[in-house]
């Protein structure tokens, strides 16, 4: 139980919202508190938050969800690439993702999977000559005609492209791993390296995430613009799903 918070109530009152904002939350307690303030605001917003009553979907937007947040879990060879990483570079910012995180939400599963792993520019040339001098089996920023005859259906294949800065990125212990937002903008934008995520699967997969998981559309919008894919992201999302959008952002 949240402190001074009946969370029955404040369940059923939200329960039918299908987006909750921070000036929601402000009516719904100046009913019973007229004074309440700025900071015990953020504090209640906090707690509930902690206790899991409401999540994030948004900046400024929460909703009342089972749904948790997507954060897979590395394997081996994402420990081993960020540890021979980590030991030349442990101050340089980098993220990595399993494709076959995403197979799940697929209606056709592909045969392999790939390792995708993105740092600064100024070091990824020298990231893929460290993990080629591991024997790993490096690929650097290869285009569609690498893909389609070396990468697809090569095994423990590892893209190195470079890392667009303010990237969001969760942490796994030591290891740095692309945000599901990160994920489902980068599969949209290119297609050219993602050609296993064609438009029909990136729909499915869509669909499917934001079914079954939280997904902040503000990281991914904001992350689209630094990309400079907002606006056609956001028409791939509103053509697709009706109401997506809407639902979560203004």
């Amino acid at each position: 139980m949240v402190k001074d918070v009946k969370i029955s109530q404040f369940i059923n009152f939200f329960n039918n919202s299908n987006r909750i904002t921070k000036s929601d939350i402000w009516e719904y307690f100046r009913k019973t508190e007229k004074d309440i303030t700025e900071n015990t605001l953020k504090w209640r917003i906090h707690n509930l938050k902690k206790e899991n009553v409401i999540k994030s979907v948004g900046r400024g937007i929460y909703a009342i969800t089972d749904k948790t947040a997507y954060k897979p879990e590395p394997d081996n060879l994402l420990k081993k690439v960020s540890k021979i990483f980590l030991s030349r570079y442990d101050e340089i910012n980098y993220c990595v993702w399993n494709s076959s995180w995403l197979y799940d939400f697929m209606i056709h599963q592909p045969f392999t999977s790939f390792y995708v792993f993105e740092v600064e520019k100024e070091v990824c040339k020298e990231t893929f000559n460290l993990f080629k001098d591991e024997s790993l089996n490096a690929f650097y920023q290869p285009n569609e005609d690498l893909i389609d005859n070396y990468v697809s259906g090569s095994k423990n294949a590892i893209i190195i492209k470079p890392l667009i800065s303010r990237s969001p990125i969760n942490k796994k212990g030591r290891v740095n791993i692309a945000s599901v937002e990160k994920i489902l903008v980068d599969i949209y934008c290119d297609q050219d390296i993602y050609p296993v995520f064609n438009l029909s699967e990136q729909v499915n997969i869509f669909e499917n995430m934001t079914d079954s998981y939280i997904v902040n559309f503000s990281k991914l919008i904001s992350y689209a613009k630094r990309r400079n894919r907002e606006e056609v992201l956001k028409a791939f999302i509103n053509n697709n799903f009706d109401n997506l959008l809407n639902d979560v952002l203004q």
